[in-house]
Protein backbone atom coordinates (compact mmCIF):
# COMPACT_ATOMS: atom_id res chain seq x y z
CA UNK A 1 0.00 0.00 0.00
CA UNK A 2 1.57 2.94 -1.22
CA UNK A 3 1.01 6.87 -1.07
CA UNK A 4 2.30 9.54 -3.32
CA UNK A 5 2.45 13.22 -3.60
CA UNK A 6 2.87 12.96 -7.24
CA UNK A 7 2.51 10.53 -10.49
CA UNK A 8 5.19 7.93 -11.12
CA UNK A 9 8.12 8.92 -13.93
CA UNK A 10 8.99 6.29 -16.14
CA UNK A 11 11.80 7.14 -18.54
CA UNK A 12 10.18 7.94 -22.06
CA UNK A 13 6.31 8.02 -20.71
CA UNK A 14 4.39 10.50 -19.83
CA UNK A 15 2.94 10.76 -16.49
CA UNK A 16 -0.43 8.49 -16.25
CA UNK A 17 -2.02 11.47 -14.56
CA UNK A 18 -1.84 14.24 -12.40
CA UNK A 19 -2.30 15.75 -8.89
CA UNK A 20 -3.26 19.22 -7.64
CA UNK A 21 -1.22 20.42 -5.07
CA UNK A 22 -3.55 19.62 -2.08
CA UNK A 23 -3.87 15.60 -2.78
CA UNK A 24 -2.37 12.84 -2.39
CA UNK A 25 -3.15 9.12 -4.15
CA UNK A 26 -3.53 6.12 -2.58
CA UNK A 27 -2.35 2.85 -3.87
CA UNK A 28 -0.54 4.41 -6.40
CA UNK A 29 0.85 1.69 -8.86
CA UNK A 30 4.30 0.43 -8.93
CA UNK A 31 4.48 0.82 -13.03
CA UNK A 32 2.62 4.52 -12.43
CA UNK A 33 -0.98 3.81 -12.65
CA UNK A 34 -3.81 5.94 -10.74
CA UNK A 35 -4.32 4.75 -7.49
CA UNK A 36 -7.21 3.05 -5.59
CA UNK A 37 -8.24 6.69 -3.79
CA UNK A 38 -7.25 10.43 -4.50
CA UNK A 39 -8.27 12.73 -1.09
CA UNK A 40 -7.03 15.75 0.19
CA UNK A 41 -3.85 16.41 2.04
CA UNK A 42 -4.00 14.36 5.46
CA UNK A 43 -2.01 14.78 8.63
CA UNK A 44 0.65 11.26 8.58
CA UNK A 45 -1.62 10.00 11.08
CA UNK A 46 -4.77 10.19 9.43
CA UNK A 47 -2.89 8.58 6.51
CA UNK A 48 -1.69 5.33 8.18
CA UNK A 49 -5.39 4.98 9.38
CA UNK A 50 -6.38 5.36 5.90
CA UNK A 51 -4.14 3.16 4.34
CA UNK A 52 -5.17 0.34 7.27
CA UNK A 53 -8.65 0.77 6.82
CA UNK A 54 -7.98 -0.06 2.94
CA UNK A 55 -5.82 -3.49 3.74
CA UNK A 56 -8.59 -4.56 6.42
CA UNK A 57 -11.56 -3.93 3.38
CA UNK A 58 -13.67 -6.85 2.75
CA UNK A 59 -16.16 -5.17 0.25
CA UNK A 60 -14.46 -5.53 -2.18
CA UNK A 61 -14.05 -9.04 -2.58
CA UNK A 62 -10.59 -9.46 -0.97
CA UNK A 63 -9.02 -8.31 2.55
CA UNK A 64 -5.03 -8.52 2.84
CA UNK A 65 -5.70 -9.26 6.77
CA UNK A 66 -8.17 -9.32 9.24
CA UNK A 67 -8.13 -7.77 12.37
CA UNK A 68 -8.94 -9.08 15.64
CA UNK A 69 -10.31 -6.67 18.26
CA UNK A 70 -7.16 -6.36 20.81
CA UNK A 71 -4.89 -7.92 18.65
CA UNK A 72 -1.77 -5.83 18.09
CA UNK A 73 -0.64 -5.11 14.98
CA UNK A 74 3.13 -4.54 13.40
CA UNK A 75 3.99 -2.87 10.09
CA UNK A 76 7.03 -3.05 7.62
CA UNK A 77 7.90 -0.31 5.40
CA UNK A 78 9.34 -1.63 1.64
CA UNK A 79 10.29 0.79 -0.98
CA UNK A 80 10.68 -1.52 -3.48
CA UNK A 81 14.48 -0.77 -3.43
CA UNK A 82 16.03 -4.00 -2.26
CA UNK A 83 17.47 -5.74 -5.65
CA UNK A 84 20.46 -5.68 -3.04
CA UNK A 85 19.02 -7.54 -0.58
Amino acid sequence: MSVSLSPCSVPGLKPSFTLREDEMELGLGIHGEAGAERTKLQEANEVVKLMFKQMTRSDLGYQYFETIPGQSIYCTRINSSVLHL
